[in-house]
């Protein structure tokens, strides 16, 4: 098992439970690696984490610990990943961004090494993306979720052009707050968002698309 940390408390948490269990841990180190752009961030705020020296300290601090053991980071882009390539204020955000972060995650891997700590594991990228963070020197893994399949909210991205969209997909409802509405399990499959409007050939209204659950499996 390798758990995701970004903080002394974590570490110090997880340690505790690997001793008392008699287990041992993986640990990856979560970078943050949004932008900056007109003095607004760019992407989502993933971990405290922005600079090398700090992910050295944590994998220090890591080394140290009887029942965990280093072995990367992990370092999503969502401004790269989910934002589409219909405006050019966009397309400038994420040619700058991608710029950036190929620099900041080449210069955590730099750090890391230097200070002797070779990350087994260099993980990045995001569903829209992935083919740009392949190119990386330095990139070991990379993540891809909803592009599995393929929602709507890809279609702005150019290089997600010759992927096809699921037809469906199954997945296990986990509860029932309301009559009419369930949570589903992994719910990063369903939160891309409804399916869009449209509207019928001569129709004169607009039709939305949704569904109503009348019953789920125990």
């Amino acid at each position: 098992i390798t758990v995701m940390v970004d903080d002394i408390k974590q570490i110090n948490l997880l340690e505790e439970f690997a001793m008392k269990n008699k287990v041992e841990f993986d640990t990856l180190i979560e970078i943050d690696v949004a932008d900056k752009l007109f003095g607004r961030n760019v992407g989502v705020y993933r971990s405290p984490i922005r600079d090398p020296e700090a992910a050295v300290k944590l994998a220090q601090i890591i080394s140290k610990a009887n029942n965990l053991h280093f072995r990367g980071i992990m370092g999503y882009e969502a401004q790269n990943a989910s934002i589409g390539d219909d405006k050019a204020l966009f397309r400038f955000a994420k040619k700058r961004s991608r710029k950036h972060v190929n620099i900041w995650r080449q210069n955590f891997v730099d750090a890391l090494t230097k200070a002797g700590f070779q990350p087994e594991v260099v993980n990045g990228g995001g569903s829209g993306c992935f083919q740009e963070t392949a190119s990386e020197t330095s990139i070991t893994e990379i993540g891809i979720g909803s592009l599995l399949f393929k929602s709507h909210i890809f279609d702005t991205i150019n290089s997600l052009n010759e992927f096809l969209p699921s037809l469906f997909f199954v997945i296990q409802i986990v509860r029932k707050p309301k009559e009419n509405i369930a949570t589903a399990f992994s719910g990063g499959y369903v939160s891309s968002g409804s399916v869009r409007a449209f509207l019928e050939e001569d129709a004169t209204t607009t039709c939305y698309l949704y569904s109503q659950m009348k019953e789920y499996p125990e």
